[in-house]
Formats: C-alpha cells, sequence, structure tokens
C-alpha cells in the first residue's frame, strides 16, 4: 500500500509518499498551489509536477497509489471548493479527498487531531477539534479579519521601520537593519510593492521575520510589541475555539507554519504567560504529514502511535 499527501501552499507545494507502516518513501516540493493568488493554470501545473515528481522518486506510477489526501490553501467556499474540485481532477488519481490546508495542519500536530492548531505560513487559519466536532477560524484575508500571516508580519515589521524613519514611530533598529541589507533608503523598496516585474534585492518576507527575532533578541522596544500583537491574537484564537467547543481540560495548542518556525522559542515561551494551563508545540515535521494521516484514514488503515512516530521520523530523515 503506498499513500501520498499533498500539502498545496501559497509559496509551495509539497508531495510525501509513505508506506502503510509509515515509511516515507519519497518526497517532492514545487511552486505555490492556491489557485487565488496564482491563478487554475500556474495551481494545477504545481501540483501536478510535485506529485509526479514524488512518484518518479519512489519508483511508482499513479495507479500505485492506494489513496491520496490534499490539503488545499483556498478551499474556503462551496465556490473555491469547486474549482479545487477541478483541478485536482486534473492530476488524474482514482482515489484522493482534499480539505483546506489548516485541516492538515491538525491532523498533522496531534495523532487524533483532539487540540487547537494556529497556523503563519504565507496566510493564516486555525482549526480546532474537541474529540466530537471541528471549529475553523479565519483563513481568508485581512480585509475579513486574518491579524496573522507572514505577509502580515513582515507588513508590521517594514511599515513599523518606515514610520521610525518619518517621525511617525518610535524608533527602532529594524530600520538599520533594513537598509544596511538593501543598502539604500528603506523608500526605495516601496517599488516592489507594485511593481511585479521587479525582483527585490532580497527575499523580503522571511528576511523581515527573521531580523524580528534579531530585533527582540536585542530588546528593541518595537520588536517586542510586534511580538506582543502576535502573542495576543494567538491568544484570542484559542480562547474563541474554546468558546465555541467542548473541550475536556485545557486543550493543547500547536502553533504551525514558516513565520512561527522562524520565530523559534520566542513564542511558546512568551505565549506560556498568556496561556498557563496548555501544552504548547511548534511541531518540527510539516504539515504535509497530516495529510498523509488522512489518506491512510480515508482508506481505512488506522494511524497508530507508532505509525504516527515511524511518520514524523522518516519524514525528518527525508527531509534532510
Amino acid at each position: 500500500m503506498r499513500f501520498l499527501g499533498v500539502d498545496v501552499g501559497g509559496t509551495k507545494t509539497s508531495a510525501c509518499i509513505a508506506d502503510e507502516k509509515g515509511n516515507v518513501t519519497a518526497i517532492d516540493v514545487d511552486g505555490p498551489g492556491n489557485f487565488q493568488t496564482v491563478g487554475t493554470i500556474r495551481a494545477l501545473s504545481s501540483i501536478k509536477r510535485a506529485v509526479m515528481g514524488a512518484l518518479e522518486k519512489a519508483g511508482l506510477s499513479k495507479e500505485d497509489v492506494t489513496f491520496a489526501f490534499f490539503g488545499v490553501a483556498g478551499a474556503d467556499t462551496d465556490y473555491d471548493r469547486s474549482v479545487v474540485k477541478k483541478i485536482l481532477g486534473e492530476i488524474d488519481l482514482e482515489k484522493y479527498d482534499y480539505e483546506d490546508d489548516g485541516f492538515i495542519a491538525l491532523r498533522s500536530a496531534f495523532l487524533d487531531g483532539t487540540g487547537i492548531v494556529v497556523t503563519c505560513g504565507t496566510g493564516s487559519i486555525s482549526y480546532a477539534f474537541d474529540g466530537k466536532n471541528y471549529n475553523r477560524i479565519g483563513g481568508y484575508s485581512f480585509f475579513f479579519g486574518e491579524r496573522l500571516g507572514a505577509y502580515y508580519v513582515a507588513g508590521l515589521v517594514i511599515s513599523a521601520a518606515m514610520r521610525a524613519k518619518d517621525g511617525r514611530g518610535r524608533e527602532t533598529v529594524l530600520l538599520k537593519m533594513i537598509e544596511d541589507k538593501a543598502d539604500a533608503p528603506i523608500e526605495d523598496l516601496t517599488i516592489y510593492s507594485h511593481a511585479q516585474d521587479l525582483e527585490p534585492p532580497f527575499d523580503l518576507v522571511p528576511t523581515l521575520i527573521s531580523m524580528l527575532k534579531k530585533a527582540y533578541q536585542k530588546g528593541d522596544a518595537v520588536a517586542h510589541d510586534i511580538v506582543d500583537k502576535i502573542i495576543n491574537e494567538i491568544a484570542i484564537i484559542v480562547k474563541a475555539h474554546e468558546s465555541k467547543l467542548d473541550f475536556q481540560g485545557k486543550p493543547a495548542v500547536a502553533l504551525e507554519g514558516s513565520c512561527f518556525k522562524a520565530l523559534g522559542d520566542i513564542l511558546p515561551e512568551r505565549l506560556k504567560e498568556r496561556l498557563p494551563s496548555h501544552t504548547l508545540k511548534v511541531p518540527e515535521h510539516d504539515p504535509v504529514v497530516g495529510a498523509v494521516m488522512l489518506a491512510m484514514e480515508r482508506a481505512g488503515k488506522k494511524v497508530t502511535q507508532e505509525i504516527y512516530e515511524r511518520l514524523v521520523i522518516s519524514y525528518m530523515e527525508a527531509k534532510r
């Protein structure tokens, strides 16, 4: 038996193949697959290349896949899901299913799915499960309430630096960090927010988040304020889930996504002050592991603790 899990994100698409014991045999990564941001043609191309790349590495064909599960960024409304269904149908797999990417992140974080996951990748979404019912929060856009996501956090960083320079905000080491990296005045970077054919001098979003961590560690007050905003939003999301579901005790909380991982131990340490009775974790492995688990379960295979642990270990080994 061979199971295929695919995490279709706004920045990249990851495909993972594992056997029934949880041994990961192949991983492949391609470009963004969120049709809302890159269009259906490019989304299909990224997903198809990731799937076929993983199959080729594993020495398998599409017919060898027992079941596939896709976690798809942008699978939000009924209309979105109809578009995603059409895209995935073009992959031509016999047995597959899909949900949005937050769903696989929850499954990846907890063996039985019970708990809360808050994601901060390209965008943000949160899922919770109390053992009986699921609850979703967010996953749409800033306009519709999001206050997390790598682009949002990076925007807080660069806007704070700009406001410090023109006198609207407090002084911050972030300004010097950005201008030194760009080797230019910060205002020269504004062109990259609207000139889509120009490449910025450095990878803006991950670099700005890395700068936030360094500034925080230097004791920069503005950086601390930005981290406080992140912590506050996570706590609000957790409390909102708890108000909607019936948890027995305080649920565990997982922080998932490239932004949270980049900030390292800062968030769990600070979040513990706001959520002292919750167990907090930042999984080392990626949500695509959850997609593999769901593929197994859709095929009738029970994911035991042993299989889960093997999946995580072998995935991290394959990723290295």
